[in-house]
């Protein structure tokens, strides 16, 4: 059996972590050939797959997706129609027609599989914990000679694991400088990527066992070169400066300067001018302030998915909870709920200040009382609200 993926240095042995970071981390692809062909058996390989795809309650037309020589096969055409596990009417991929189409070349992806075989949720988890990053996997099974994705790029950096056969993978000399995900970096068609690809940069051939480290925003394109390769590519997305604009909403809500009236249309452009100036002022104070800082530091804490966590009973019955924070307290600052320490007030999301007001009232109490207490409370919203108030110090987990 081979040794757990359960750290990046395991990953990307032989290359050391100290090295990928020094020279290839969000600079340039990095090739790792794999000391030993079983180094990603438990990730991925055609157990895998074949268990994964015999999980068909899971599948939809959006998770399963067949690509043919750079374009999608409609649903229809490997679908039939029946309930979902939902109990909804529509299509579902249907085994007989999935298996005559790859007979016929073409490829196979399965979407979002991070959280559906615990090999690729431990490797999911270590490139989370190593990066600070949301990660999410789709695993690609293709035959010789057919291409499934024409020349592109993607705005996640990726690490793409191969398991079966061989693939050859073409790296190309241009990058799009940081690309995010936005519709501005989705509009790239097949002819307009050829021309900003430029030289070829790097060509390999993956093997079992073999990892591919690409950098967002270089383009790239793949080949299976023997009757079928399957890899598993991880998408890593690190938070960036768009995402922390989508947190000053929170702040500028609260504060009356950004809620007053523009001047009317007509008026003067100098009132204007002024009015932005000043808000470009409290933009830069609230940027440079600690609360910002402690603000960004819980959002990067907490950006991953969410993904297991049910160790049960024990989690449930043992785990408990002490007030760490003796004067927090919930409070309304205008329109807006906040949790008030002496560390200073937090914006407290709509829906969650009942459970951090309940939280905050009482000296400690444990997770089976928290998840009775609000047991009309989807699981994953009350684990984040604890997840998120541990990371405050505002409550310490026993």
């Amino acid at each position: 059996m081979s040794a757990p993926l359960d750290s990046l240095a395991a990953l990307l042995d032989p290359v050391s972590e100290a090295e990928f970071f020094a020279d290839y981390f969000d600079r340039r692809p990095l090739h790792v050939p794999a000391p030993r062909p079983d180094k990603l058996a438990d990730a991925v390989s055609w157990p895998v797959l074949t268990r994964l795809l015999n999980m068909s309650g899971v599948w939809s037309p959006t998770t399963l997706r067949l690509q043919r020589d750079g374009r999608q096969v409609p649903p229809p055409e490997y679908c039939r129609e029946d309930h979902s596990r939902e109990g909804q009417y529509g299509l579902l991929p249907d085994a007989p027609k999935v298996l005559d189409l790859l007979r016929d070349g073409a490829a196979l992806i399965a979407n979002d599989i991070d959280t559906l075989h615990p090999g690729l949720m431990t490797v999911a988890g270590m490139l989370e914990t190593a990066f600070g990053a949301k990660t999410q996997a789709n695993l690609y099974c293709s035959w010789e000679d057919r291409q499934a994705f024409v020349t592109h790029f993607d705005s996640h950096a990726v690490f793409a694991l191969h398991g079966e056969g061989e693939k050859v993978w073409r790296i190309y000399a241009n990058r799009v400088e940081r690309p995010v995900a936005h519709p501005m970096f989705d509009n790239i068609d097949r002819e307009q990527a050829r021309r900003e690809r430029g030289e070829l940069l790097m060509e390999v051939t993956l093997r079992p066992g073999d990892v591919l480290y690409i950098p967002r925003g270089y383009y790239h394109d793949a080949l299976a070169s023997s009757a079928g390769a399957v890899h598993v590519a991880f998408g890593v997305t690190h938070p960036n400066g768009v995402d922390l604009v989508n947190l000053l909403p929170t702040y500028a809500v609260t504060d009356p300067l950004f809620r007053a009236y523009l001047p009317l249309p007509g008026s003067e452009a100098g009132a204007l001018r002024a009015q932005l100036h000043g808000l470009a002022d409290r933009l830069s104070e609230v940027l440079k302030s600690e609360t910002m800082l402690e603000q960004v530091q819980r959002f990067q804490a907490g950006y991953r998915y969410p993904r297991g966590g049910y160790e049960l009973p024990g989690a449930i019955l043992a785990q408990r909870y002490t007030l760490n924070a003796s004067d927090a307290l919930v409070v309304a600052e205008g329109a807006q709920q906040v949790l008030r320490t002496r560390r200073g007030s937090v914006p407290i999301p709509d829906g969650l200040s009942p459970m951090v007001a309940w939280v905050a009232d009482r000296p400690g109490f444990t997770g089976a009382e928290f998840a009775t207490e609000f047991a009309d409370v989807p699981a994953a919203r009350r684990d984040k609200v604890l997840t998120d108030l541990v990371a405050m110090k505002v409550i310490v987990a026993a």
